[in-house]
């Protein structure tokens, strides 16, 4: 009996109108085609290079100029029909397929190309971009770490370093005297700390001016070194 899992995909492209293939299938437990009206997509349920079940997506698209080979694999599950139409409005952007006089019944495509954030990396790159960060002076950012590097000296690894941003001003509060530090960018939420072992060593060159200064997956990164360890302030109740 078949997982009803591994067949969730080719259900949803039946949904969208895909049928199966009268010809052969060449070995692949499943094959459903879609008509554009000037072009097919191909549907197979089979094993790829790695020994993993997929949906291989393929199709010849011919056009009087030019000739292009369609050819990607997405799960044999997906979260939602949503996210199924995104994958292949991903993997078909820049062909022309499901626009212009090939949209014929084929109004899920149109929708998957609005759902690109239910993909994950794009949700990734939308986290990135929205990640906290700011723009320090080159010159400004080597003395205050010059400082820091000198209180970090006499310190335990686990002594905390406090690091904010907030209405143009980079605060940095090591076991010494607090730096404030002139930036440009979005006031970050809230604070942040970062054990001082974390920071050891300090970065002595930096390579751009400004240079950025962000929080991203639990690290620091300071120009184009990271600094793990980061964990947030709580914010004032």
């Amino acid at each position: 009996m078949n997982d009803p899992e591994i067949l969730a995909t080719m259900d949803v492209l039946r949904e969208f109108g895909f049928e199966p293939k009268g010809t052969s299938n060449f070995g692949f437990e499943q094959t459903l085609v879609f008509d554009f009206g000037n072009f097919q997509l191909d549907a197979n349920l089979g094993m790829n290079q790695w020994f993993r079940q997929v949906v291989f997506i393929t199709g010849n698209l011919v056009t009087p100029r030019t000739m292009e080979m369609i050819d990607f694999q997405i799960p044999t599950h997906i979260a939602s029909r949503e996210l199924c139409a995104a994958f292949i409005a991903y993997y078909l952007k820049g062909s022309g397929v499901g626009e212009g006089d090939t949209t014929r019944g084929a109004d899920w495509l149109s929708q998957g190309r609005l759902q690109s954030d239910l993909l994950s990396w794009r949700r990734h790159q939308l986290a990135y971009e929205a990640r906290r960060v700011c723009e320090v002076g080159r010159a400004w950012l080597r003395l205050a770490l010059k400082t820091l590097a000198d209180q970090l000296v006499s310190v335990d690894d686990e002594t905390l370093v406090l690091i904010g941003f907030k209405d143009g001003t980079l605060s940095i509060q090591g076991p010494g005297d607090k730096m404030v530090l002139p930036a440009n960018g979005t006031s970050w939420p809230q604070q942040v700390t970062i054990p001082a072992g974390s920071l050891r060593p300090l970065a002595k060159r930096l390579m751009s001016d400004p240079v950025s200064v962000s929080i991203w997956e639990s690290c620091l990164i300071i120009d184009r070194r990271r600094y793990p360890g980061v964990v947030d302030m709580p914010k004032p109740g």
